[in-house]
C-alpha cells in the first residue's frame, strides 16, 4: 500500500510508521523535518508544515495514497487544508487521531454516537483560537461535511508508555521512585488509557478495515486518580507519597486527572474484530522500563 503519515517521527506516530515500514508498506512522511527520525532510506520524506496550505497542496499535488493518517490535526482550517488536497487528488482512506476529548464527561461509558460531528454545525478557524478539546471536535465535524473520501475518526484515551513526550507518564513514576510528593485533587472522575504500542497496532489494523466515522480505542479497564496511583505504587514496589488536595492549586501538578468520568465504551471496535490487551498486561512492563531508564540516569 501507498501510505502517507502526516506526523511520524515521535510516540505513537513512530510507532506506526517502523510498523509499516516491516510489513513492507511504501511510506510518505510529512514532517516539518525538526526532529530526526531513524527510518533512513525506508521512508520517503515531505519536509513541510501541516498547517501551511499552500506548500502542503504544493507538494501533495498529483500524489495518491491508499491510507493516510493524521497524527497532527488540531482545528477545522488544518481538516480543510487535506479536504481541499484530497477531494482532488483522491485517497483510499483517511485515518484521523481524533481524541476522547470529543466528549462531554457523563456518569455512563461515552459511546461513538454520544458525539456526532454529523449533527454538529462547522465553525473555521485555526489550532491558537480553539481549546484542544473544541479544535478536535470542528475537526470531526468539517470532515464528516466535506470530505470526499471515507473518513475514521480514533477517538483515543489518554496514550500512556515509554518515549511518551509530554513526561506524564515519567512524572508518576519518578515522583514515586524518588520518594517525592505525589498530589491528588478531591474531585476524581474514572479514564480508561491505551498504550502507545496498542495504539499503534490499532491504526494498523483499521487500515484493512471497512468501516467509517467515530470508533473509540483503549483498554476496557478503568481507574481515578487514586486507583492510578496505587497502581504505578504497584509496579514499582514502592509506596507512593500522595498528598491530597481539596482545592485546585496551579502550583501542585496531577496529570491525568479529570474531574469527571470519561470512560470510552469499546464495543464498536471489538464487535469489529480487535481485542484490545488488559491494562494490567501492559502497564506493568511500560513502567519497569522507564522505571530503568530513570535509574541508568540516577547513577550516573
Amino acid at each position: 500500500m501507498r501510505i502517507l503519515v502526516l506526523g511520524g517521527t515521535r510516540f505513537v506516530g513512530k510507532l506506526l510508521v517502523e510498523r509499516l515500514i516491516k510489513e513492507n508498506h511504501e511510506v510518505t512522511i510529512l514532517t516539518r523535518g525538526k526532529n530526526k527520525d531513524s527510518f533512513e532510506e525506508n521512508v520517503k520524506r515531505i519536509h513541510c508544515s501541516r498547517f501551511d496550505a499552500t506548500k502542503m497542496s504544493k507538494c501533495l499535488n498529483g500524489k495518491v495514497f491508499d491510507i493516510v493518517y493524521d497524527n497532527i490535526c488540531f482545528s477545522p482550517d488544518d481538516a480543510k487544508i487535506t479536504c481541499d488536497i484530497f477531494n482532488n487528488v483522491g485517497v483510499g482512506k483517511y485515518i484521523f487521531i481524533s481524541s476522547m476529548s470529543v466528549y462531554y464527561a457523563q456518569e455512563a461509558c461515552l459511546k461513538e454516537a454520544d458525539f456526532n460531528p454529523q449533527e454538529h454545525e462547522i465553525k473555521m478557524g485555526a489550532q491558537n483560537i480553539f481549546s484542544y478539546e473544541d479544535g478536535k471536535r470542528f475537526s470531526e465535524i468539517y470532515f464528516s461535511k466535506k470530505a470526499k473520501f471515507p473518513v475514521i475518526f480514533v477517538r483515543f484515551p489518554i496514550i500512556m508508555g515509554r518515549n511518551d513526550y509530554t513526561g506524564r507518564f515519567e512524572y508518576y513514576i519518578s515522583r514515586i521512585l524518588f520518594s517525592k510528593n505525589v498530589y491528588i485533587p478531591s474531585a476524581q472522575g474514572k479514564m480508561n488509557y491505551i498504550s502507545s504500542y496498542i495504539a499503534a497496532d490499532f491504526l494498523y489494523w483499521l487500515k484493512d478495515i471497512n468501516c467509517r466515522g467515530p470508533v473509540n480505542a483503549a483498554s476496557a479497564e478503568c481507574f481515578n486518580t487514586r486507583e492510578l496511583i496505587i497502581l504505578f505504587s504497584e509496579a514499582l514496589k514502592k509506596k507512593a507519597v500522595i498528598i491530597d488536595i481539596q482545592q485546585k492549586n496551579d502550583k501542585c501538578y496531577y496529570p491525568y486527572c479529570r474531574e469527571k468520568n470519561m470512560v470510552l465504551n469499546i464495543t464498536k471496535a471489538t464487535s469489529m474484530g480487535y481485542k484490545f490487551s488488559s491494562f494490567h498486561e501492559w502497564f506493568p512492563v511500560e513502567v519497569d522500563i522507564v522505571q530503568q531508564t530513570l535509574l541508568k540516569v540516577s547513577y550516573k
